[in-house]
């Protein structure tokens, strides 16, 4: 990334302490619950260069999906302090997903990245 005086700064992605290696849109599927909706939406065009693709967004819900009973597992054996929070977050999903909506278009800023670059 580059700051606003010209600084270049390289962002890392937290692999959940698992050294995993694989597909690089595994990291969003988080991305942006807690952060500013402007970054994360920045951070997201900035990755595909412009707006994502549908794929993405689809991929990242599956991913969601799939990351609710195992992330409810780990936390209760390694940070059972945190499980409480975790079951909400995947309830809260669960109940977007219900509602047909993706857990993750809620922080996503539409045409954010076509404004940016109208300026």
């Amino acid at each position: 990334m580059v700051g606003s005086g010209g600084e270049l700064y390289v962002i890392d992605l937290l692999d959940e302490g698992f050294g995993n290696y694989g597909d690089p849109w595994y990291d969003f599927k988080t991305f942006g619950e807690k952060e500013n909706a402007y970054f994360s939406t920045g951070f997201v065009c900035g990755y595909f260069n412009g707006e994502p693709p549908q794929a993405f967004w689809d991929v990242l819900t599956y991913y969601i999906v799939t990351a609710a009973l195992t992330s409810i597992v780990w936390m209760k054996y390694h940070k059972p302090k945190e499980l409480p929070e975790t079951i909400s977050w995947n309830e809260r999903n669960a109940q977007a997903l219900k509602e047909g909506r993706s857990p993750l278009m809620k922080w996503y800023l539409s045409n954010f990245y076509i404004q940016l670059t109208m300026q």
